[in-house]
């Protein structure tokens, strides 16, 4: 299927490089696995897209909405995904910067939950340091799946 779109952003999630882009051809804004996008790719002239301003809700996190008491959760981020990370985090403050490229990040949320997932999501290459409540929190999610019979 021939498509019309405005890149916005790469965004790497669950193993697999997305392009968020309005799609012309269906007005409205679609994600499309980078690996399925076919050889046949036609450049616009630069400063062409025709982008429409996103929802004001789009470009915040579910665990920035304000709906609780605000926390900083502290993590340690390889340099595997590090520059992900700060892609899809951009208002991390960064703690410390390793030669390695790894990273200490602090990150303010209000609702742990979809901060939770988010961790998850880059499996063992994002680990939460602290507050110990969340850590702990964490790990006993974890436990508790991994006993979920298949």
């Amino acid at each position: 299927v021939d498509r019309l779109v405005d890149p916005e952003r790469l965004e790497y999630r669950r193993g697999h490089w997305y392009l968020a882009a309005f799609d012309r051809t269906r007005g409205d804004r679609r994600s499309f696995r980078v690996d399925r996008i076919g050889d046949r790719i036609e450049l616009g002239a630069p400063g062409s897209a025709n982008t429409p301003a996103a929802p004001d809700d789009s470009e915040r996190h579910p665990w920035t909405f304000e709906d609780g008491p605000a926390d900083e959760v502290v993590l340690s981020v390889d340099a595997i995904v590090a520059s992900v990370v700060r892609l899809e985090v951009p208002d991390a403050r960064v703690l410390t910067e390793y030669d390695d490229g790894s990273l200490r990040l602090s990150v303010r949320l209000t609702r742990w939950e979809p901060f939770r997932a988010y961790v998850l999501s880059h499996l063992h290459h994002v680990e939460v340091i602290e507050p110990s409540w969340a850590r702990d929190d964490l790990v006993a999610w974890v436990r508790r799946v991994a006993e979920v019979p298949a």
